[in-house]
């Protein structure tokens, strides 16, 4: 359950998942601009994107190549990243979506510090939705390193739960447990009630993978009736994980 969604927030709310073709490859360098939207601005192209993905994908897309062309012509770097990331982001075609963020890589290099955090953190999770972990904490690595010097606070957490869960992958149970406990500290300092209820989540899992049975109990329970009264799309996260806990902690029955 990564932050990747947080990160969408911030970068494009865009969640469509839109089969692109190799054309949009060789399409790239001759796109034109259509006449109804030349002269609009990047807010504009953007927005009118995230509006109608879910009811006209296809239009949706010509919004992020006038973008991107836009972009290219302007030789504005940053706009040229998030131009290709989104492309990226729409395309389930993995030599595509790769295609596009090899494409942002280069430009990122251009850009400031500050704004590659964000970029840095949608191309590892590429990787991390890939299972290619060690790239994917490369990524993060990168962005975080950014984030600390920047003081971004934001980030940094959105960064340590993501490198959590590689850790959870790769078997490192009591290294994504730390890094959890920091961000539920942050997100209750905050007020971030999903982001709690999700860490708390988090956490458990970690406490139960650890075989501490017990005490991913103690944090199911903690939250069990806010899932079920206010965040009832968790309570199957829930459900299982307690689950779980219950086939270890329950006493055995008599013969």
């Amino acid at each position: 359950m990564t932050h990747l969604l947080k990160y969408i927030k911030n970068y494009a709310c865009i969640i469509c998942l839109l089969f692109i073709t190799q054309s949009m490859i060789a399409q790239e360098e001759t796109y034109s601009i259509p006449d109804s939207l030349s002269g609009k601005t990047y807010d504009y192209l953007f927005g009118k994107a995230q509006e109608i993905y879910q009811t006209d994908s296809i239009t949706s897309v010509i919004y992020i190549k006038t973008y991107l062309a836009k972009a290219i012509h302007e030789d504005d770097g940053q706009k040229k990243v998030n131009g290709y990331n989104l492309l990226s982001y729409y395309t389930k075609k993995k030599d595509v979506k790769f295609f596009f963020i090899e494409k942002s890589l280069l430009e990122i290099e251009n850009i400031n510090d500050i704004n590659k955090i964000y970029p840095y953190v949608y191309i590892g999770t590429v990787y991390h939705d890939y299972f290619d972990y060690e790239t994917a904490s490369m990524y993060y690595l990168k962005a975080l390193k950014i984030a600390e010097n920047k003081n971004n606070e934001q980030a940094k957490y959105v960064l340590f739960n993501n490198i959590a869960k590689i850790k959870e992958h790769i078997g490192k149970h009591d290294e994504a447990l730390s890094l959890y406990k920091k961000n539920f500290a942050y997100e209750i300092l905050h007020k971030d009630t999903i982001g709690s209820i999700e860490t708390t989540l988090n956490i458990a899992e970690s406490m139960r993978n650890l075989k501490k049975h017990d005490s991913a109990s103690y944090y199911y329970h903690s939250i069990v009736d806010r899932i079920y009264k206010e965040f009832p799309h968790y309570k199957g996260f829930l459900t299982i994980g307690e689950g779980i806990c219950l086939l270890y902690t329950s006493p055995s029955p008599r013969d």
